[in-house]
């Protein structure tokens, strides 16, 4: 008759057995648990054709950054996504969208503002874009931007257009 080891202590394989059991009953609930993300991220829409508001610049007492704080409230109100901002030295620049808005501005819409330090004042230029040639809609868009925003600003008569700053076309 063969004899039989007497064991002394434990071995490795009488702890691990109800440890790798916790372990896979963890993965299990956490396998049940977890929500599946869409393989299919949303499309990114294009950014339509852009138009500025206004012919000129605007001028504010206000800093750069408080336009940019005050046009991304109005963006926000507005229900424009993808918003981001940014500054460099003396400019700022804010942008939302493109986003497909529902009405009173049924399309996709996509706006933008950069404001420059500029001696004792800041010069501001907002910039919308919009799904259509209907200049129309592109001058209520900008209106309803500019009252949401409140911003108080001017427009001296004598300033020439001036699109050929660089500084205008920044972009966070």
């Amino acid at each position: 008759m063969p004899m039989r080891r007497k064991r002394y202590g434990s071995s490795v394989w009488h702890h691990a057995r109800p440890l790798a059991t916790l372990g896979a009953t963890a993965l299990a609930v956490a396998a049940a648990c977890h929500r599946r993300v869409s393989a299919a991220p949303t499309p990114m829409l294009a950014w339509p054709a852009e138009g500025h508001c206004w012919w000129a610049a605007y001028r504010t007492t206000m800093p750069p950054d408080s336009v940019v704080t005050r046009f991304e409230g109005a963006l926000a109100s507005i229900g424009f996504s993808a918003r981001r901002s940014g500054s460099l030295g003396d400019t700022a620049w804010a942008q939302g969208g493109p986003s497909t808005l529902e009405r009173p501005h049924a399309g996709t819409y996509a706006a933008r503002v950069v404001a420059i330090k500029m001696g004792d004042s800041t010069q501001f230029r907002p910039f919308v874009a919009v799904d259509t040639t209907d200049g129309a809609r592109l001058i209520e868009m900008c209106g309803e931007i500019m009252r949401r925003a409140a911003f108080h600003a001017s427009v001296p008569r004598e300033q020439e257009p001036d699109d050929s700053t660089p500084r205008w076309r920044r972009r966070p």
